[in-house]
């Protein structure tokens, strides 16, 4: 790494997106997930040598929801990560009973990534690094706990702009080393797609590329979920165990929709009876993920809405097993045209959710 790449560089990374197979790609069955290719939905990182020497870190965190700073240092960032690691090894021993509170907040977050990016370096960078100060600033416009990756992104981009000569697969490891300290353990779905910036099949724990017709769709946040992610798996888990016929039923319906998103390498297909025949799948998507108990109800009687007019909704992300807000929905449309969504767009402020984030996929 050259010390004027050291001195300042940048990172990126965007939200991700899953289609379809958010709780089924737990036993084994395929999801479909995107980049959000939106300027709207991305982490943005800059790492910046301060003039003068000593071992200060100034952080600068913007999102939605406001904005923090706190000043940490080297010495702090080991201590915290040794403290990490310890919890989530006791997380471990204890088989995965309880929460997960191996990071409780976005400063040890941030602690722990700074430490993982300082371990991927060289003895002569370590160095030079531990003996300077520097100011990390974190840009996001994603939406926290709403199933959008956040945790992920963050991961990727701070990892990017502290060590940029990083390979992707070097990147990736690390931010699945810190996903496992966030979330118990990492599905690994969330940091490749924030790493890798492309649209996958995922299965077992392996990526396939994909290429995707264009989709008309809307992308909105119903607001933060009362419950973890942690907590929506444990309880499915626990009432839907791997042997339930419904994991059959949800496998069938990914990959009829995968059918229908993904494109043949002939070319592009506008057929309106392929997009009806996605929205329905859509719906019965919809409906499985009620079953299963990660509706809130009052994001079910929007989705219901959303049905009345010729549209199809589900949740993206882990959903909510209580209180009224479920994170990311996804609004599938037929016809791109202004009828359609202006009525979506009255429904949407009627529920007072916030503004589309995205507005339909063409990469």
């Amino acid at each position: 790494m050259s010390p004027d790449v050291q001195d300042f560089s940048r990172g990126f990374s965007p939200a991700k997106l899953i289609i379809t197979g958010e709780y089924s790609v737990m036993y084994g069955h395929i999801a479909i997930a995107i980049p959000v290719p939106s300027s709207d939905l991305r982490i943005q990182t800059i790492w910046k040598k301060l003039p003068f020497s000593g071992s200060v870190i100034n952080i600068t965190l913007k999102h939605r929801e406001g904005g923090e700073k706190w000043q940490t240092c080297w010495q702090q960032v080991e201590r915290n990560y040794q403290i990490i690691k310890e919890r989530h090894c006791a997380f471990l021993q204890a088989e995965g009973r309880g929460e997960n509170k191996s990071i409780k907040d976005a400063n040890e977050l941030i602690d722990c990534l700074i430490f993982l990016a300082k371990k991927s370096l060289s003895c002569k960078e370590k160095l030079k690094l531990t003996t300077s100060s520097y100011h990390l600033t974190i840009d996001s416009t994603i939406p926290i706990g709403s199933g959008l990756g956040s945790s992920a992104a963050i991961a990727a981009a701070v990892l990017q702009s502290i060590n940029p000569e990083l390979s992707d697969n070097q990147r990736f490891e690390l931010a699945c080393q810190s996903e496992d300290f966030a979330h118990g353990k990492s599905g690994l779905l969330d940091p490749w797609i924030t790493v890798y910036n492309r649209p996958c099949l995922w299965q077992s724990r392996t990526a396939t590329d994909i290429q995707l017709y264009p989709l008309n769709m809307l992308l909105i946040d119903t607001g933060k979920p009362q419950s973890s992610t942690a907590n929506c798996v444990q309880q499915v888990r626990e009432n839907f165990p791997q042997a339930h016929s419904i994991w059959i039923d949800f496998a069938k319906v990914s990959r009829a929709i995968a059918e229908k998103i993904c494109q043949e390498k002939n070319g592009l297909s506008d057929d309106k009876e392929r997009v009806n025949k996605l929205m329905e799948l859509v719906k019965m998507n919809h409906i499985l993920l009620q079953k299963i108990g990660v509706v809130p109800e009052r994001v079910g009687t929007f989705i219901k809405e959303v049905e009345q007019l010729g549209c199809a909704a589900k949740i993206t992300g882990a959903g909510s097993i209580s209180g009224e807000s479920g994170g990311a929905v996804i609004v599938f449309y037929g016809d791109d045209n202004a009828a359609i969504l202006n009525s979506l767009y009255s429904l949407i402020k009627r529920y007072n959710y916030m503004r589309p984030l995205h507005k339909r996929y063409d990469k």
